[in-house]
């Protein structure tokens, strides 16, 4: 184990050399001194590297044991030197110290003579970043028992994270009114780097002092003290309305504030950024053009998605999207979005502008209203060649099932018509989806145009799904010819070894294949040992039939009597 003095060299050796494990020797170190040293040089460095290490550190939350020193020499900097952007993560890192969680407890009601249950909202402990080290224990036990000094821990205490708190944001409210345009930048910038998980729980709103005084400063719905913010009595969290410090600075700014929502990573930041652009800056989003709300409409998050739909009505400028623009759009996953994006389709897109295999694309996708306006315009479409067909087979996988079972119903009529083929048919059988292979198998009953087809036969026998194995198995006397003699077999092992068939289709098979050993004793060595295997692995009730066809295939044909005994030794028939 390092002594500090070199856990102190090699943290200054890392620095010096701009090495990415300066880093952890940084949350290594405890020297208090040293530390506070540190922080001039490493906030005056110009490197690029020092200065991403360095917002890398502040994100890292601030409240490791023995950096209080750095950490308000940091402070201290940064406001001297006016770094708004190192301000902007301090004043993150400071709300994230505290996190409150609601718990329900049983509490005893003396005026009611009974226990209920009360909701409290409690401080979650230990902090993540806080968690109590066996260093400050062993100092605390070694403290003179006569010591009249309090010792004091490795790590903030209470009072002095709610001043940190307030510190930074006193950075920003210094210069609201003094300088509007610098403290919109720097509001704007610090939004921006808080994410889902800094507001995860309604609980977490109070937590963030910084941020809802940032949001919310105006509003009647909070009460805030030195410490912390409450909710005002008789008053909830759905009241809060958009009421920002300074809200003269924030009005006239829609289009840097929809940047904003369009990269923000954080929902409570981009629920006061949406109501607040649809009630401060309603004519601005009116005039929003078509490429300006594509981004939003795009964005990875739902709400977002929804606040730009509700403008697409008055906005310009769609008919230029070009047809990858409008596949773009058309493949969110958005049940609220999707309908007012097809509806723009249908009235500034033509079904021709798209080819084929977008249109399969698209019927394909899990979105109904998508999957079900590129159905419709393919039903439009005029199918000629066997080629085209075969590009259509792919809507047998449509992710939305009452698109995928009428895709299937109309793609049957076109494998009964003169384009169909076997391979046609073949893909809806071999479909991934048991309702398409249960209508798929429709095609194989007598009288279709592929019921006799001996590929087709052969495709079923080779089948994985063992609903399809039991369809052969129920028609294989009348198909037999068509297989090959080891598909067959194959066919009847896989049916008998099946943990997911009935009685019925085994007990089915285990005659047949009594019934050819009896017909082709040539064949007993590669039937009999299906059968052993089969009486070990089917029911009670199976085994019997089992039994019985073995025992009325060795007294029909006494020759094979040698081979039942030699396959399937523990059977005994007598003389």
């Amino acid at each position: 184990m390092a002594t500090l003095s070199q856990s102190t060299l090699l943290l200054e050796e890392h620095f010096e050399n701009g090495d990415d494990r300066f880093l952890d020797a940084l949350y290594a170190c405890t020297a208090d001194g040293k530390l506070k040293a540190l922080a001039p040089r490493w906030i005056a460095d110009p490197r690029p590297w020092a200065r991403k290490a360095l917002l890398a550190y502040v994100d890292d939350g601030c409240d490791r044991g023995r950096h209080r020193a750095l950490v308000r020499a940091l402070l201290r900097l940064a406001e001297e030197r006016k770094d708004d952007r190192l301000m902007a993560h301090l004043f993150r890192a400071f709300d994230g110290m505290d996190r409150h969680e609601i718990r329900v407890v049983d509490r005893w009601s003396w005026q009611d003579r009974e226990t209920r249950k009360v909701s409290l909202r409690v401080a979650v402990k230990p902090h993540p970043k806080r968690a109590q080290t066996r260093e400050f224990w062993d100092l605390l036990n070694a403290a003179p028992k006569n010591a009249n000094w309090r010792l004091r821990g490795p790590y903030f205490s209470r009072k002095t994270r709610a001043y940190l708190r307030r510190r930074a944001f006193r950075w920003l409210r210094a210069m609201a009114y003094k300088d509007p345009a610098r403290f919109l930048e720097a509001a704007q910038y610090t939004l921006s780097i808080y994410t889902e998980a800094d507001v995860e729980k309604a609980e977490h709103v109070v937590d963030v002092y910084g941020l809802t005084n940032l949001l919310y400063y105006g509003s009647d719905v909070l009460v805030r003290s030195s410490r912390d913010l409450r909710i005002a009595p008789g008053r909830q969290l759905l009241e809060l309305a958009p009421a920002p410090l300074n809200p003269d600075a924030w009005r006239g700014q829609a289009e840097p504030l929809l940047r904003l929502l369009f990269r923000s990573d954080c929902l409570y930041v981009r629920r006061f950024l949406e109501r607040w652009l649809e009630r401060e800056e309603p004519e601005a989003l009116a005039s929003l053009r078509a490429a300006q709300l594509k981004p939003l409409l795009m964005s990875p998050y739902g709400d977002v998605q929804v606040f730009a739909a509700n403008l697409v009505d008055g906005a310009k400028g769609f008919g230029t999207f070009r047809v990858d623009d409008w596949m773009d759009l058309l493949g969110l996953d958005n049940l609220e979005v999707l309908p007012k994006i097809c509806a723009l389709v249908e009235r500034y897109v033509t079904s021709d502008r798209l080819g084929l295999e977008q249109l399969v694309h698209l019927g394909g996708l899990r979105a109904a209203p998508t999957a079900e306006l590129a159905l419709r315009w393919l039903k439009e479409r005029s199918i000629t060649t066997s080629e085209q067909l075969a590009t259509l087979m792919a809507l047998a996988d449509a992710e939305s099932t009452h698109v995928r079972e009428e895709a299937v119903r109309w793609l049957l009529e076109h494998v009964r018509g003169e384009l169909g083929t076997a391979d046609h048919a073949r893909m809806l059988v071999d479909a991934r989806h048991p309702d398409v292979r249960e209508i798929a198998l429709s095609l194989m009953a007598p009288g279709e145009k592929h019921a006799d087809d001996p590929a087709l036969w052969l495709a079923l026998s080779e089948s994985p799904y063992p609903e399809v194995r039991a369809f052969l198995v129920k028609h294989l006397e009348a198909r037999m010819r068509v297989l090959p003699p080891e598909r067959v077999a194959h066919v009847w092992a896989s049916t008998l070894l099946s943990p997911y068939r009935g009685s019925r289709a085994k007990r089915r098979s285990l005659e047949q294949i009594a019934t050819r050993v009896v017909a082709e004793p040539a064949r007993a060595d590669e039937l009999l040992p299906i059968l052993r295997v089969a009486l070990r692995s089917v029911r009670e009730a199976e085994r019997r039939s089992a039994l019985a066809a073995v025992a009325r295939a060795a007294f029909e044909a006494p020759a094979l009597l040698d081979k039942v005994a030699e396959h399937i030794p523990e059977l005994e028939l007598g003389a």
